[in-house]
């Protein structure tokens, strides 16, 4: 094996057909070497067959060879992870490096990243930091949403939007199993609910009304106390900045002010989180408090069974109609309504929620109390 131009490692003829290569597929074998060490339970026979079927696209081969596979994608280096949450917290260093990956993959120096330039970035850093592909109708989606003028290709300032959304989306993967109701007590005492759930920008968002966890019970005499913040990867931890806000009895924000610092980790289970508080950033972290889940994960894979997959047309069986939403929160809601009968088609999902986003915005499948909102439609588009 010698060294190609560029230092691009490259293999004789001969060594590429004992490997299973065909001729003119001699430059494949990097790839071959890398999908074979990510997915080790596929032969290498199988590796090259499925990037052949791809026609040596190492990033589709990948997403095809995740599906015929059940090993899990390499882990995550943890100092990728760090670098990552770095890059998220400083904006400085977020901006330079969306710059310099901007001029590096604007291979036909245009000053505009095309939909295949931008696929380049992606599939290099995954390839790089063992992430899980997103899949290619989700980066078109984030794609579409950071195309800010609808031009079909993003500026630089567009990349940023869309650089971000790229790395919540890969890198808080595995976070995403917090998202749900947690149940903890309070002062050992009465019991509260910590809400975990991500925004549209893939943000892991944490609210509770009835207290933090680990914190002291919160003390209001007039109007509802809520708690708040943002989680972001720190050490190991997620790690949110907690707010402190009191709402009149109209939901009103009366007053809103720091409140302290909440780290959750996994414990053995992904049904317990253990979180630790502080009220101040010099502070040392407090007892341990227990988190659990309010229900189960198998409970929560029923209930999610039904999502209604992309490019299906659904009818709105709702008597009233249903308000359609700007994200896949009930509370977000727009002035417009699908009124009953009506029929949508699906053009993205919300994770593995029953949220489905059609032409004109957000709908739920399913009300508050799980009743069936839609059912699956068989006739053309009505629109």
């Amino acid at each position: 094996m010698g060294v190609g131009l560029g230092g691009v490692k490259s293999i004789s003829p001969k060594m590429a057909a004992s490997s299973g290569l065909r001729p003119g597929e001699e430059d494949w074998q990097e790839s071959v070497d890398r999908l074979s060490e990510r997915f080790p339970t596929a032969t290498p026979r199988k590796v090259i067959e499925i990037l052949r079927a791809n026609h040596g696209h190492a990033g589709r081969a990948a997403s095809d060879l995740r599906d015929a596979t059940s090993e899990v994608v390499k882990e995550m280096d943890p100092d990728d992870s760090e670098h990552v949450a770095t890059l998220l917290s400083n904006p400085a260093l977020f901006k330079q490096t969306c710059k310099s990956h901007f001029k590096k993959y604007d291979v036909n120096r245009n000053g505009m990243l095309e939909w295949e330039e931008v696929l380049a970035v992606t599939e290099e850093l995954c390839q790089i930091m063992g992430l899980p592909a997103p899949s290619e109708g989700r980066l078109k989606t984030f794609f579409e949403s950071s195309d800010a003028n609808h031009d079909g290709v993003l500026s630089e300032r567009e990349f940023t939007k869309f650089y971000e959304a790229f790395l919540r989306y890969a890198f808080y993967h595995e976070h995403r199993r917090l998202i749900g109701l947690w149940r903890f007590k309070v002062d050992g005492s009465h019991s509260a609910e910590l809400s975990i759930a991500q925004s549209k920008d893939w943000r892991i968002q944490l609210k509770s009304k009835g207290g933090c966890p680990g914190a002291p019970k919160l003390q209001c005499a007039d109007g509802k106390v809520e708690v708040s913040g943002n989680l972001e990867l720190m050490s190991g931890w997620l790690v949110a900045e907690v707010k402190f806000a009191v709402r009149d009895s109209e939901k009103r924000t009366v007053s809103k002010a720091p409140f302290g610092f909440l780290r959750l980790q996994f414990a053995d289970s992904t049904d317990v989180v253990i979180a630790n508080f502080k009220n101040h950033p010099d502070a040392d972290w407090g007892r341990d408090c227990v988190l659990r889940r309010h229900k189960t994960l198998e409970e929560e894979r029923v209930k999610r069974a039904g999502t209604p997959k992309i490019g299906i047309s659904l009818r709105c069986i709702c008597p009233q109609g249903i308000i359609y939403r700007r994200s896949p929160e009930f509370c977000d809601k727009t002035e417009n309504t699908l009124a009953a009968g009506k029929i949508v088609r699906v053009l993205e999902g919300h994770m593995d929620t029953h949220w489905v986003r059609v032409r004109d915005g957000w709908l739920p499948t399913v009300d508050s109390d799980g009743r069936k909102l839609f059912e699956t439609a068989t006739e053309s588009l009505e629109e």
